[in-house]
């Protein structure tokens, strides 16, 4: 063959060549989004939020398969995100690791699998104290995927008070009363994390929030709580009843999701 028609024939064939290659590639692409462990994961992310319910002095980092937190970590009664804000951070869809260990790099109080759904949202309580075995627990809650937009608001409200009795929570605005009942410690395992993850829809407004016993005795007040329209909250009992050696009392914790 000559020369020229060599060249001619390279010419010829490059558009084919690199069109295959570009398929390759896209290909290999498509079959490498796995996690360390080997599962498959979908492109995208999840949101998270950690809220730090343990009743000590302790600050937390979070991490998931990176650092999630810098430089910030969250103490008690806090969560990840911005502080009076959004409390979401993304995370990679699959199955990973949660680890949690205190700003003194201590071992972790919190190493435990969790698996995550593309463009889905989760709140991920830390709470109780570390027992012999050095962990917290945890209670993972699915979360809506967006704001409601029919004008309502959403509310729950979830008891991480390990001793506490079954509570009863009352939402009061004027004449219009909000009951929650029976809530018992999540950390008993007596309820599943699918009713713990289910809202109530109120009427948005001002709401003073008593939390009481079974007798009707409030045990503790949380004040006045404004919950907007089109927005979601979740409220949550931390710390003691009564207290324990005087310290960290029964209180309520407020995290805005939306």
């Amino acid at each position: 063959m000559r020369l020229n028609e060599k060249k001619s024939l390279l010419k010829l064939c490059m558009p084919v060549i690199a069109g295959s290659f570009v398929l390759f590639a896209a290909s290999c692409s498509k079959n490498n989004n796995n996690t360390g462990g080997g599962g498959s994961v979908d492109t995208g992310s999840a949101m998270l939020a950690v809220v730090n319910a343990s009743p000590t002095t302790a600050m937390y980092n979070v991490y998931s398969g990176s650092k999630i937190l810098t430089p910030n970590q969250i103490g008690y009664g806090t969560a990840t995100g911005v502080a009076g804000g959004n409390p979401y951070v993304g995370v990679v869809p699959g199955t990973d690791s949660i680890r949690v260990t205190s700003t003194t790099g201590s071992p972790y109080v919190v190493n435990a699998p969790f698996t995550f759904t593309n463009n889905a949202a989760y709140t991920l309580f830390v709470y109780d104290t570390a027992g012999a075995s050095g962990q917290l627990k945890t209670l993972l809650l699915n979360d809506p995927a967006a704001k409601p937009t029919s004008g309502q608001a959403e509310i729950r409200f979830i008891n991480l008070s390990s001793n506490s009795v079954p509570l009863y929570v009352n939402f009061i605005n004027g004449t219009d009363t909000v009951r929650e009942t029976n809530l018992s410690y999540a950390g008993l395992g007596s309820v599943s994390a699918d009713s713990l993850s289910m809202f109530t829809t109120v009427t948005p407004g001002t709401y003073n929030v008593e939390v009481l016993n079974n007798e009707g005795t409030v045990i503790t007040n949380a004040g006045s709580q404004t919950f907007n329209a089109n927005s979601v909250y979740t409220l949550y009992a931390k710390g003691y009843q009564n207290g324990l050696n005087g310290t960290d009392s029964l209180s309520v914790g407020t995290i805005q999701n939306y």
